[in-house]
């Protein structure tokens, strides 16, 4: 215990030590937090490799993040603007860490070791060197940086697990890049949450045989080939291509190649119902965001199954793209039909395609769509068919609860002229929240149903 005080004792310090020096030179802020971050997630290290009770430990990391939580938000120190809540996030993710059953502890402090050098590292060539800068989410990366990342992550794993053989290297290299995607889809400081948590599952998988570098390695090449084909029929655009791709080589590497059918299934229906719309909307297809917030809690949900969803990790795989194609599925071929829609929670009128819409044309669309993707499990993976229609029936109820929360919290907007829609940034907001889109909506439900599966459907 004594250790853990002098510890943080020296992060306090050297906190102070940046926050005098970031005042006296402005200048130099993003290179002094660089040293802070590098500096307090090594201390974290050592804490987490020395202390013998880990569960005491995560305890303690969520407390402090917690208390870091409140100086980011009411920005109590000047090197923390408020915009970021990345020294909120890594001990969250520490702590959560810790209190994972069966985690070993050397993947733990493994995973700390690259967030401390290879983040810092890769945004401070990528800040000095880089000459461009792409957007594959909410905010500018640079191919250098993520190359940067890449490279030293690897470079650490390989020094941290000596003797493996040529596979065993790529597979370390295969979860170096699956980190590196963690880090270049990030926005205001997640990378800080999640390249902890997809190192630490993924070496645990690695290591426990749940992992399968070839199958990652071969979808990787099929990626590179089919990417640009997906892009070029309008279906994804660059940013929604690459993260598809991602998606894809995650997924195969923690499940197996069939398991890629389930979103490629929805990305097809999805794809091709859309296009009976086309004149009604943009058609640069799928960015990333949208990509994630249909299928992001699939890869979650590979990730860390073979430590909490051993039992029905599969069911609820297939869960997420069951819910998010009926919610595609309903809500395009409802805009198609043209038919009366009334809003799920008021039951008044409401223009056709509107969040939180109901049509019967849309709700029966919406049942076809969730039972596509329970009948290719069905086919596919095999086993009770109780439990196929049980993925198709929350696939359902999880387009409802999209329509709910449409209604609810998806915001909409009154123009000068009156007309009110549901975007708008000079607009004023009449109901719902800022924050929460379509595209957020997508991943509250698909949250919600997933969690209400688990609750109602343990085994």
């Amino acid at each position: 215990m004594l250790l853990l005080l002098q510890l943080f004792v020296l992060i306090a310090i050297v906190t102070a030590i940046v926050q005098y020096l970031s005042v006296k030179m402005p200048g130099a802020l993003p290179d002094l937090r660089k040293i802070l971050h590098v500096v307090a997630i090594l201390c974290c290290a050592i804490a987490v490799h020395l202390f013998e009770s880990p569960r005491l430990l995560g305890g303690i990391f969520i407390g402090f993040s917690l208390l870091l939580y409140g100086i980011v938000k009411y920005k109590i120190l000047y090197i923390s603007t408020g915009k970021s809540l990345g020294i909120a996030l890594f001990p969250l993710a520490f702590g959560l860490l810790l209190l994972t059953p069966h985690m070993d502890k050397q993947f733990i402090v493994v995973a700390m070791i690259i967030l401390a050098i290879s983040d810092a590292l890769a945004g401070w060539v990528g800040s000095r060197f880089a000459r461009s800068y792409w957007l594959p989410f909410a905010e500018p990366k640079s191919v250098l940086g993520s190359t940067v990342f890449f490279l030293s992550a690897f470079a650490i794993l390989v020094y941290n697990f000596p003797g493996l053989n040529y596979w065993g290297c790529l597979g370390l290299a295969l979860i170096a890049l699956l980190a590196t995607g963690s880090e270049m889809f990030s926005w205001r400081g997640s990378d800080n949450f999640w390249i902890p948590i997809t190192l630490a599952f993924a070496l645990s998988a690695f290591f426990n045989t749940k992992f399968v570098p070839v199958d990652g390695l071969q979808v990787l090449l099929m990626v590179i080939a089919v990417m640009p084909l997906l892009y070029w029929r309008r279906w994804l655009n660059v940013s929604g291509a690459v993260a598809a791709g991602y998606m894809a080589v995650w997924v195969a590497s923690f499940s197996g190649p069939k398991a890629l059918i389930f979103p490629l299934g929805f990305l097809i229906m999805g794809s091709l119902a859309s296009k009976i719309n086309e004149k009604d909307k943009k058609t640069e297809g799928r960015n990333a965001f949208q990509v994630f917030a249909n299928g992001g809690l699939g890869m979650l949900v590979v990730l860390v199954s073979y430590h909490f969803f051993r039992s029905n990790g599969v069911a609820l795989y297939i869960l997420v793209f069951a819910t998010a194609n009926a919610d595609t599925l309903s809500s395009e071929i409802g805009k198609f039909f043209k038919q009366p829609t009334f809003d799920i929670i008021r039951w008044k009128t409401v223009p056709v395609g509107w969040s939180g819409g109901v049509s019967w044309a849309g709700t029966l669309a919406g049942w076809a769509g969730s039972c596509a993707i329970a009948l290719l499990g069905a086919l596919i993976v095999g086993g009770s068919p109780k439990q196929y229609w049980c993925i198709a029936i929350f696939g359902f109820i999880g387009m409802l609860i999209d329509s709910i929360y449409g209604s609810l919290l998806q915001a909409k907007y009154r123009d000068n002229q009156g007309n009110i829609s549901e975007t708008g940034a000079e607009a004023d907001l009449i109901r719902g929240y800022h924050w929460c889109t379509n595209d957020g909506v997508n991943l509250l439900s698909i949250l919600t149903t997933l969690a209400l599966y688990g609750a109602l459907m343990p085994e």
